[in-house]
């Protein structure tokens, strides 16, 4: 049975490369045997590792041979993309709602002082109003974003 693999993971490319380099080729560049190079192509067995020198010569030889990039390196800087838009999705999310907040409320005040300088315009009035619903949507979608943050970051959940 063939085992179902990631095909932008880093034990998949490193299969990938194995395969192209041949794996008797890659186990006379490394100094590892093709049981333990064939081994770390599995995500499943965190033990069998190829350390940086490792996957540098792997990377080098195949760029030497068929001149196409580095796709053991292409593989690792995905990885790491990948983990810091994990790990950092939630602040990204309360500065994009931080900005909205702002340029709404902005524009909220705006049109308050606007209205405010034209007495009896009820264009303006009503545009000032559209304007603080519309500031008060955007705090109100912050607030929640942060709550739920608060709710998987804080034990006990968020304070009253």
């Amino acid at each position: 049975m063939t085992k179902e693999r990631s095909p932008l993971s880093v034990e998949n490319t490193l299969r990938v490369v194995l395969g192209e380099l041949t794996i008797e080729r890659a186990a006379e560049v490394t100094g590892k045997t093709k049981h333990h190079l064939t081994a770390c192509t599995d995500e499943d067995r965190p033990d069998s590792t190829l350390n940086v020198r490792d996957l540098e010569l792997l990377d080098l030889e195949h760029h030497s041979l068929f001149g196409r990039g580095f796709p053991i390196l292409d593989a690792l800087i995905r990885r790491f993309e990948t983990a810091g838009h994990e790990r950092f999705g939630e602040a990204i999310c309360i500065a994009r709602h931080g900005a909205t907040v702002g340029r709404e409320s902005a524009e909220a005040a705006a049109a308050l002082v606007e209205a405010s300088l034209t007495p009896g315009n009820d264009r303006l009035l009503q545009n000032a109003l559209r304007e603080l619903e519309q500031a008060d949507r955007a705090t109100t979608e912050a607030m929640t974003v942060v709550r739920a943050q608060l709710a998987r970051g804080a034990p006990g959940g968020p304070s009253p």
